[in-house]
């Protein structure tokens, strides 16, 4: 694999990384601007729909799950910037679902809303870097700010750049799971940590071309082949 560096475009086995880029950027901006993405993890079928429907007059996209397991999976498959946990649920508790969230190398932020509120279960909330910890009944506009807040702290955005490097994340996720690894596994492989390696998955990290290489070289997958499969 030959890589070379010129004046201000970096090569590798003859692609030109950064007309990729600028190749994604201009696709991404010919097209509707991207929402920022919610998961509701809400048992309450009624109150979902009712934070659903808000949500989306706020301009965000927002997918719901009646339950922890199967929102655990579509965790797995797609790219999420927030997700909106209850924490008295069936099969799987809120809590449980975050601590496999951070066991796994999740660090989607992650708002608790509770009708059950306690000092335990907040501090166990907190301990497992929950954003925020809303009490139920909350006005709508309380969990807006508490969303927006979010979104200043953790840089989350959707302009063009940070959209295409959502897509890599989202890549890279594909092909770790896919490769069965856990996050700690392939950051091990790759010589990474698995901090970094979290912050990129999420889109919420800009990733050098050489800690690129050293994943792909890591999944024995070419570069040239992890850039041509980035949805843009």
């Amino acid at each position: 694999m030959g890589v070379s560096v010129g004046f201000s475009l970096v090569y590798v086995d003859g692609i030109s990384i950064r007309q990729k880029e600028q190749s994604a950027m201009n696709k991404i901006s010919a097209g509707e601007e991207e929402r920022i993405k919610i998961m509701i993890v809400e048992d309450n079928v009624e109150v979902a729909e009712s934070i659903k429907d808000y949500l989306i007059s706020e301009n965000f996209e927002v997918t719901i799950y009646n339950e922890a397991p199967g929102a655990l999976t579509e965790l797995q498959k797609g790219v999420y910037h927030l997700v909106l946990l209850d924490l008295r649920m069936p099969k799987m508790s809120g809590e449980e679902m975050l601590r496999k969230m951070r066991e796994g190398g999740w660090n989607i932020p992650v708002i608790i809303l509770t009708a059950y509120p306690s000092v335990r279960s907040a501090i166990e909330s907190l301990k497992l870097q929950a954003f925020d910890y809303i009490e139920k009944p909350f006005k709508m506009s309380r969990l807006l700010d508490t969303i927006n807040s979010v979104i200043k702290e953790e840089g989350i955005t959707t302009r063009p750049k940070e959209i295409l490097m959502s897509r890599v994340g989202e890549r890279m996720r594909f092909l770790r799971n896919e490769n069965k690894l856990t996050l700690r596994q392939l950051a091990t492989r790759a010589g990474v940590s698995p901090s970094l390696l979290s912050k990129i998955e999420v889109g919420s990290s800009s990733p050098s071309l050489f800690t690129i290489y050293r994943v792909t070289k890591s999944l024995e997958i070419s570069l040239r082949n992890f850039f041509e499969d980035v949805e843009i």
